[in-house]
């Protein structure tokens, strides 16, 4: 399948968008769940609890932070990937954190912010394989120097008394100085060696997750420009099943298009199934409508 180009629109409103300036200044931060997203009470689409994450991870949070402290306009702030504050603090301790929650994205919207992060955490990823990389090479030339310099104290230990430049003990004292450059370069070597090893893992996790995602938008838009999609995924909308109880009004043609749940794609026809084949013929719309809820709620 051709993966066409997500547009990467910087006005696209998903997760915080910063409205300060179109509220003549006065802060106003709005965050859209993801259609998976669960806040502490588990319930979907609600906005969940902030969590850091490592540079080395495979994934992003649902809802990530970068929290850092003392920076030059404030006293601490709490930012996601892309760089937009949660809150912060000035430092003349005035708080600004206060959050409307707007009803959950539908999952293509969703995956679309998802490929935007992927794309920075990428971009990160690999400003630390330049210098793990940098740092590698600097440690490797550290064992080398000191390995050269250990060998040339001790030819000087081993010269005679009228040969040697210095006493025993002073080529004795560089020698024991060299070996431990030497056994610190290569401890830094290889835990260099180890980072580098997940990170590169981790690179080839997020990449393949973002082309994974990558694939299921545009399917997603082949679908919906076919009319052959049931977006049911944003859970927080009014009357969250309209659309499945719509299409369910002629069941065949319900059986040949696709439901998008907040966190799958699936097949109409495999999810008939799993009710009960008779059910595509038959009017059981209630039943199907309860097996799909009872569906999301297993696997999201």
């Amino acid at each position: 399948m051709k993966i066409q180009a997500i547009s990467t629109n910087t006005n696209f409103k998903g997760l915080f968008t910063d409205k300060t300036a179109q509220n003549g200044g006065n802060w106003k931060m709005e965050y859209q769940p993801y259609s998976w997203e669960k806040n502490k009470n588990d319930e979907i689409g609600k906005m969940a609890n902030k969590a850091r994450f490592d540079i080395y991870d495979s994934k992003l949070p649902d809802n990530e932070e970068i929290f850092t402290e003392l920076e030059p306009s404030y006293k601490e702030r709490s930012a996601d990937i892309l760089g937009t504050n949660s809150y912060y603090k000035t430092y003349d301790n005035r708080m600004r954190r206060t959050i409307t929650e707007l009803p959950a994205m539908n999952r293509e919207e969703s995956l679309k912010v998802v490929d935007r992060k992927l794309d920075k955490f990428l971009m990160n990823k690999h400003v630390l394989r330049r210098q793990l990389e940098y740092d590698f090479d600097k440690y490797n030339n550290g064992v080398l120097t000191a390995s050269s310099d250990y060998d040339s104290w001790s030819k000087e230990h081993e010269k005679g008394i009228f040969e040697r430049s210095y006493n025993k003990s002073e080529s004795r004292y560089y020698m024991d100085q060299k070996k431990s450059d030497l056994l610190t370069n290569s401890e830094k070597m290889y835990d260099n060696s180890q980072k580098y090893i997940r990170l590169m893992g981790s690179i080839d996790a997020v990449r393949e997750a973002k082309e994974n995602g990558r694939k299921e938008i545009e399917k997603l838009q082949e679908l919906r420009k076919a009319d052959k999609l049931i977006d049911i995924s944003s859970r927080t909308v009014d009357n969250p099943n309209a659309p499945l109880e719509a299409a369910l009004q002629n069941i065949k043609a319900a059986a040949e298009k696709y439901i998008c749940l907040p966190n799958k794609l699936l097949s109409m026809k495999e999810v008939l199934k799993m009710v009960n084949p008779r059910y595509i013929e038959g009017g059981y719309n209630k039943e199907i409508i309860q097996h799909v809820e009872n569906l999301i709620k297993i696997t999201v």
